[in-house]
């Protein structure tokens, strides 16, 4: 198996825990875990990648995306997009596309980490494919494959809060 990542929100779903595995069997924590109160109530997530300003941009490529219920028994269905076709289609939105940078092709969606962040005060990140999170418990895995280069290279799942394209802070 390849490199994933993943974004699990805990039993009551009101915090998430990022992860990471090199085999896509084993997850090790990233960090903390983040109260999602802190990213508003109309929360967006999806695959993202982001160079701040460095002077490369590297092309991350997600070979599918999955969201899980917490098997509770609180209901929802697994969905998993596997990027077939030729364009992101509902419930995707991508804000602030940049022509020729966030590709589906071959079963892949290709994001190019162009120049951008959504840190503090910046809020200028670009392609960032987004959709509704769930609602209750909810894990997020993808697979992916990126090779930063250059210090703040990066790519993974990202959650934020819905407005990001009308400039507010996050």
């Amino acid at each position: 198996d390849a490199p994933a990542v993943r974004l699990t929100t805990n039993p009551d779903g009101t915090a998430v825990t990022a992860s990471y595995s090199t085999d896509g069997q084993q997850f090790a924590t990233v960090g903390r875990p983040a109260p999602l109160s802190a990213f508003g109530s109309n929360l967006r997530i999806g695959p993202a990648a982001l160079s701040d300003l460095a002077p490369s941009v590297p092309v991350a490529s997600f070979d599918w995306i999955r969201f899980d219920p917490d098997g509770s028994g609180g209901g929802g269905t697994t969905v998993t997009d596997d990027f077939d076709g030729t364009m992101l289609g509902a419930p995707w939105a991508v804000t602030r596309q940049e022509q020729g940078t966030l590709v589906v092709n071959g079963g892949t969606l290709q994001i190019a980490a162009a120049p951008g962040d959504v840190y503090q005060t910046r809020n200028d990140a670009k392609n960032l494919a987004l959709r509704p999170a769930p609602t209750g418990p909810w894990t997020a895995t993808t697979k992916l494959n990126f090779e930063g280069t250059a210090q703040y290279h990066q790519a993974g799942i990202m959650v934020l809060e819905a407005d990001v394209e009308a400039g507010t802070p996050l």
